[in-house]
């Protein structure tokens, strides 16, 4: 089960990630 932060905290390092990327 994810917890409502945990996946906010995903869904934040994927975004970064994203913007991080060319």
């Amino acid at each position: 089960m994810y917890n409502i932060v945990n996946k906010r905290e995903l869904t934040n390092n994927i975004f970064l990630m994203d913007i991080e990327a060319p």
